[in-house]
């Protein structure tokens, strides 16, 4: 089967990339958000809290995290492309483009930078898609207070949601991952 010819193809008007972005994380958001939402709910998110959300992509994690820390708490949503952050009217989010690569860290408002200050650092299906995931993983540690809580959840968790596998089940062993 042959391919069509580039020049039958135009790009995407802005209006069908947003839309094509809404489908896409709108579908990412209904299959992972619960998971996701778990994890930090265990670890004991509450009123005041200052979050990170790095690589957010959609908005659907950063008002999440927005409606669970409330007005005294702080959320940063990141990315490189701030494009579908930035349409979603009066956000209850700070919208920041950042390099996660080669930008320090952000600081938390009302933290001095020295103190790293968030007690949350999310990122979700991020790190498999930088060429330097190192020192993305520096950045996001560096922005953590001390007892801070990182969550990165990468493309090989997600097939974890539908089924756990038994660790050496060829050997007999019971212990799961």
């Amino acid at each position: 089967m042959s391919r069509p010819s580039s020049d039958g193809l135009r790009p995407p008007s802005p209006a069908e990339r947003q839309r094509l972005g809404y489908d896409h994380f709108g579908t990412l958001a209904a299959l992972l958000n619960e998971r996701t939402f778990d994890h930090i709910l265990a670890f004991g998110i509450s009123d005041g809290w200052r979050c990170w959300e790095a690589g957010a992509g959609g908005d659907s994690v950063p008002r999440w995290l927005a409606e669970q820390v409330g007005p005294s708490g702080y959320v940063l949503a990141s990315d490189i492309d701030t494009s579908m952050l930035e349409a979603t009217p009066d956000p209850p989010y700070q919208v920041r483009r950042h390099d996660l690569t080669v930008d320090p860290p952000p600081t938390a408002v009302g933290v001095p930078p020295a103190c790293g200050g968030f007690d949350l650092v999310h990122a979700r299906l991020v790190l498999e898609h930088l060429t330097n995931p190192a020192a993305a993983l520096t950045t996001l540690v560096s922005a953590l207070r001390p007892g801070g809580w990182l969550l990165v959840e990468r493309r090989t968790s997600i097939s974890r949601f539908s089924r756990s596998f038994p660790l050496g089940a060829a050997s007999g062993s019971n212990e799961t991952r």
